[in-house]
């Protein structure tokens, strides 16, 4: 059901781009209706000027049986993302994330996983100026679900992140650096209270539209014993398209390469087609 409501809300959001373009796929029989879709169009164009904006983003990853490691499912994350530009550099978003998954054999089921709220400033330094470019958000992180808080022993956390980027020729380079703080639920549980994260990414620029990207995920989960703490290294390769301005389609394949305790230990099989995920993503800025 939800992923029926993010695609009527895609739908209905590409009805609104025609009818502000003046493409609307049926001739006015009546001065209401030419009133109407001039209200439509105006409210439309209001809303595209305006310091909104509304993303809404879909990732539909590959799952595995357990026992078998083969092909059985789907997991889906529906995103939407409503910013605000408080000035040119500086903004906030609201994002929610609805996920729904479905293995062979199981009922589908739907979780309501995460709201963010962030602020986030650019243009700190520039490539012009500086020869990078430089970022930082901080956001929190609640989940609304008592299912999901009881899973993760989190009501949600705090989180801070830089990202600097670097364009040379038709090769992109973006690293960011995440710092995150959970709020256990379970104060005695320490396994883990504080998490860094980098994620690096190499994309190449085929053409305008089409890139072909490399990236890296590092993530480590620390808590007070410093021990059984967990390490991940993760890789994705990824092939993006973009569309229209506002719509763009790729997919990607990722591995773990690690994923161990306390020590960074490479899984030797890691690459095998078995252990490995397929996903394709979709993101349409609505205004």
């Amino acid at each position: 059901m939800k992923k029926q409501l993010m695609v009527s809300a895609m739908g209905l959001a590409l009805t609104a781009t025609a009818l502000a373009q003046g493409t609307t796929g049926s001739t006015a029989t009546t001065g209401q209706t030419n009133v109407s879709t001039s209200s439509i169009a105006n409210t439309w164009k209001a809303l595209q000027d305006s310091p909104l904006s509304l993303t809404l983003a879909i990732e539909s990853d590959s799952t595995r049986n357990e026992e078998t490691k083969k092909l059985d499912g789907v997991s889906q994350v529906n995103a939407t993302y409503l910013g605000y530009k408080l000035s040119p550099n500086d903004s906030i978003t609201l994002e929610n994330d609805y996920n729904f998954k479905k293995q062979k054999g199981t009922d589908a089921t739907y979780s309501y996983e995460r709201i963010n709220f962030g602020y986030t400033r650019k243009n700190i330094l520039t490539e012009a100026d500086h020869g990078v470019g430089l970022k930082v958000t901080a956001d929190v992180r609640y989940r609304p679900e008592g299912a999901v808080r009881v899973a993760t022993n989190s009501y949600g956390q705090a989180r801070v992140y830089a990202n600097l980027s670097k364009t040379i020729g038709p090769v992109s380079l973006s690293a960011t650096s995440y710092y995150a703080r959970p709020q256990r639920i379970n104060t005695a549980d320490t396994k883990t209270t504080s998490t860094w994260e980098h994620y690096l990414v190499q994309t190449y620029n085929i053409t305008d539209t089409l890139g072909l990207s490399l990236a890296e995920d590092i993530v480590m989960r620390q808590n007070p014993a410093h021990t059984g703490e967990l390490k991940t290294a993760d890789l994705y390769l990824d092939l993006g398209k973009t569309i229209t301005p506002d719509f763009s389609v790729g997919g990607f394949i990722e591995g773990s390469p690690v994923a161990s305790r306390d020590r960074w230990v490479t899984d030797p099989n890691w690459s095998k087609s078995e252990n490995l995920t397929y996903a394709l993503y979709m993101s349409l800025t609505v205004f």
